[in-house]
């Protein structure tokens, strides 16, 4: 998971949109109870969520239309959060999806595995190695945020 957030309940979230509130499946978990490292270790990998990394969730819909072309997508979604919220509570999209599973699956995960590993100085390496294996309270979470913003 590349794009994370943290909302001001503390929660965390696989996304840093406008319409993460409204979607239950992108919350991964409470700060308050564990630490960052913690929650993304125990977090499954969701196809789903990879496939919106790499095409956007207008190719999920794309290809959830190719196997039930009942599925309307209404006019006037003017950004891609409410492209996002649509596909998520559309009940008919996430069926089709689990009853045909798009036969480019693996290229899609292997795409994702693929841009995991882009090349990153020594130092970045270190500091990411070391911040995962730590984990990190929501205090030094802020303190990073006033540092990066500063």
């Amino acid at each position: 998971m590349r794009v994370i957030a943290i909302n001001p309940d503390e929660h965390l979230i696989a996304c840093c949109g406008l319409t993460f509130e409204e979607i239950e499946e992108l919350h991964l978990g409470d700060l308050r109870k564990k630490s960052i490292g913690e929650i993304l270790r125990e977090t499954p990998d969701d196809f789903i969520k990879i496939w919106i990394h790499m095409q956007g969730p207008d190719a999920v819909i794309d290809y959830a239309r190719s196997v039930d072309p009942s599925i309307q997508v209404p006019a006037g979604m003017a950004h891609i959060c409410d492209i996002c919220r649509f596909m998520y509570h559309h009940p008919r999209i996430l069926k089709a999806l689990l009853k045909n599973p798009p036969p480019f699956r693996d290229d899609i995960i292997r795409e994702y595995a693929m841009s995991l590993f882009r090349p990153v100085s020594q130092e970045d390496m270190e500091a990411s190695i070391a911040f995962f294996q730590k984990g990190c309270s929501v205090e030094e979470v802020k303190g990073l945020r006033k540092m990066s913003l500063a």
